[in-house]
């Protein structure tokens, strides 16, 4: 059963897998939602080496049909979640990046140099020390080891490498600024494999996107899934309270205003910082000559005309 918040009905939660397509790297990031929320976590057949597009048609036929749902896209999934966004396929309310893009973000002669090696080096040969690093960092374990090493090795090479190709390949950043229902990006911290800019494109395309960072490595929703989890319901509770649709209530920098002024702000300083002023004791006491007498609560809600 769902969380209700007045009369929104809490919508359901569909996980789409990263790189290895498998449902068990997503298992404690789910069963975290479980309490409150009905979600489940989608896999990719491992036998075959399927596109985008034949991807995302296995994803739609799978997407609930009994109420309004999140999609949360993982990694590599990022690009399906977002093309669901586009299409608002019926019930689809909202849309979670969790370290994910909409182009890879790696510059194109570095990702020509590595095409080659990723379509005909064995993976056995990657040093699992390598991948621990890029995908775990500080917060590997030897759990999150042993299910990835797992995950990897039911995947047959010549599918994990199209895969990887696709994920080169892809590139939906000229249509982001279409995208109009609720956006979430749930950044890393400390994520080795994408750079910030890959949520920065998103993030300054997307109106309705807001970004929410977790410490954490690029395999997020598994090194910290309960935080993952604990972001995407609050999320969830919004977009319920909103009816199960249109834009949940954002505050902060969350909120796509400020976000938007206050990122156009950095911009302008970082790219003009010979334009800033210091503010003097004369210009103090004139603003507190014209507005020192008025009281103000900036928590206080905007009148309806207003």
């Amino acid at each position: 059963m769902n969380d209700r918040a007045g009369a929104g009905v809490m919508p359901g939660i569909v996980a789409l897998p990263g790189l290895t397509g498998t449902d068990r790297l997503l298992a404690a990031f789910v069963a975290a939602l479980e309490p409150h929320f009905k979600a489940a976590a989608l896999s990719y057949p491992s036998d075959r080496a399927l596109d985008y597009t034949q991807l995302e048609h296995l994803v739609r036929a799978a997407l609930p049909r009994d109420g309004p749902f999140i999609v949360v896209g993982e990694s590599f999934s990022g690009p399906i979640a977002l093309s669901l966004a586009l299409d608002r396929p019926p019930g689809l309310c909202a849309v979670v990046l969790a370290a994910s893009f909409a182009r890879f973000p790696w510059p194109p002669h570095m990702a020509a140099m590595l095409t080659p090696w990723i379509q005909f080096t064995p993976l056995g040969t990657v040093p699992k020390g390598l991948l621990d690093w890029l995908l775990l960092g500080r917060w590997s374990n030897a759990g999150h080891r042993t299910a990835l090493g797992q995950a990897l090795s039911e995947v047959p090479a010549p599918v994990l490498r199209f895969r990887a190709m696709q994920a080169l390949r892809a590139d939906l950043s000229a249509r982001l600024k279409e995208i109009t229902m609720p956006l979430l990006y749930l950044r890393a911290s400390h994520d080795r494999l994408l750079p910030a800019s890959a949520g920065r494109q998103i993030l300054s395309a997307i109106p309705t996107a807001a970004l929410h960072e977790i410490e954490g490595p690029h395999f997020l929703l598994q090194a910290k899934a309960e935080d993952c989890a604990q972001a995407v319901a609050e999320f969830a509770r919004r977009i319920g309270a909103a009816g199960g649709h249109g834009q949940p209530a954002l505050a902060g920098r969350d909120a796509p205003v400020p976000r938007q002024f206050l990122g156009f702000l950095e911009r302008d300083i970082s790219n003009h910082p010979e334009r800033l002023q210091a503010v003097d004791a004369d210009f103090v006491k004139r603003l507190r000559a014209l507005v020192g007498h008025v009281e103000t609560d900036l928590d206080a809600a905007l009148p309806s005309d207003e």
